[in-house]
């Protein structure tokens, strides 16, 4: 049986479509490079590995917006540590350190988690609040 995640914002200026697709046997296929925000504004992330493979504690300049697709444990941002599950969503500001956890109990047939990354500029949120006034508050000039 196939999931369907499916994210999409639409407006005639601002527009994202970000459609997955995760069938079981298409998840070893398909791996989808992650495009350099230093060139893009926008990117798109899908990733899929052993627990203990997770990137330590980080920080990036770029906002980072996650789904959780299979996996659970742990997750630090900034200075809040808390746990976190499968279909969890997180958005991570730029600048904020974060690194996930995972443990080794929930994890597809194969041993792996997986998670979805949207990587977005705070340009890119700059022009898309231009056309959704509530995004002002949340972005720094």
């Amino acid at each position: 049986m196939a999931n369907l995640y499916i994210c999409s914002i639409f407006h005639k200026d601002c527009l994202i479509f970000a459609y997955v697709f995760i069938f079981s046997n298409y998840l070893q296929q398909y791996k989808y490079k992650t495009m350099l925000l230093e060139k893009q504004s926008f990117s798109y992330d899908y990733v899929r590995l052993s627990p203990t493979e997770q990137i330590g504690l980080h920080r990036q300049s770029s906002w980072e917006l996650t789904l959780i697709v299979i996996g659970s444990g742990i997750k630090l941002i900034g200075d809040t540590t808390e746990p976190f599950q499968s279909g969890e969503v997180v958005i991570i500001p730029p600048e904020i350190p974060h690194c996930w956890y995972f443990n080794g109990n929930n994890t597809d047939t194969e041993g792996k988690i997986v998670n979805i990354t949207l990587s977005f500029t705070n340009e890119f949120l700059d022009h898309c609040s231009l056309n959704f006034p509530e995004l002002h508050q949340y972005i720094e000039n």
